[in-house]
């Protein structure tokens, strides 16, 4: 326990130093921009977000990985909004989601590499 609590706060500094380094924001949220006119990455971020009300972490995950475009500042803000909401789920409600907090780090460390983001996991 004392490591997932361990784990759960470095992924939050990890998130928080990525909101204000790359983003210059305080807090990192997916916002759309135009509910009458859904961009890709926003559909996307919808569908994530179903897949993730539903406890479907794994497939969320999938998709993301499948639709993610590199260089893409939008995608990078999708995914670390994403990772950062599993960050906040319980420890037993990602156990039944068949996630751990280990795979939320190792998500975010891919991302960053895809990214092309320097960090030490």
């Amino acid at each position: 326990m004392i490591k997932q609590d361990w784990l759960m706060k470095q992924i939050k500094a990890l998130i928080d130093a990525i909101a204000i380094i790359i983003f210059r924001k305080a807090a990192i949220t997916y916002e759309i921009q135009d509910e009458a006119n859904h961009t890709v990455t926003d559909t996307f971020y919808l569908r994530i977000n179903e897949l993730l009300d539903n406890g479907n972490i794994n497939e969320a995950e999938d998709l993301l990985y499948e639709t993610i475009v590199p260089n893409d500042m939008n995608h990078l803000l999708l995914a670390v909004d994403f990772y950062q909401r599993l960050n906040e789920i319980s420890d037993d409600e990602l156990e039944r989601c068949g996630f751990s907090r280990d795979e939320i780090n190792d998500g975010l460390a891919e991302v960053m590499k895809i990214f092309g983001i320097g960090y030490l996991s």
